[in-house]
């Protein structure tokens, strides 16, 4: 497999946890006032009598998040094809 389709893979199985990682924090919202996700999204609520307001801002948790997420990738990666590799030359 190529090193680009693993950058591919790894990048959009993060952004599926952004995602369902903001959808949770999302429903247990049940006042006004600021959270922050565990992967770095801030969503600040104003709730009042007529209407709901939500912002979403992103941290530096997100980067820093992202980078940590592809290095495991990389890594797990780098180590399947060097055991890969030494069962086919055995």
């Amino acid at each position: 497999m190529k090193y680009s389709k693993i950058l591919e893979l790894a990048t959009t199985g993060y952004l599926i946890l952004f995602v369902v990682d903001a959808i949770f924090e999302l429903f247990k919202i049940n006042s006004s006032g600021t959270v922050t996700t565990l992967l770095g999204l801030q969503i600040t609520t104003l709730m009042t009598a007529k209407k709901l307001d939500t912002t979403f801002s992103l941290t530096w948790s997100v980067l820093l998040w992202y980078i940590v997420f592809m290095v495991i990738i990389n890594l797990v990666y780098i180590g399947y094809m060097k055991i890969w590799r030494q069962r086919k030359y055995l």
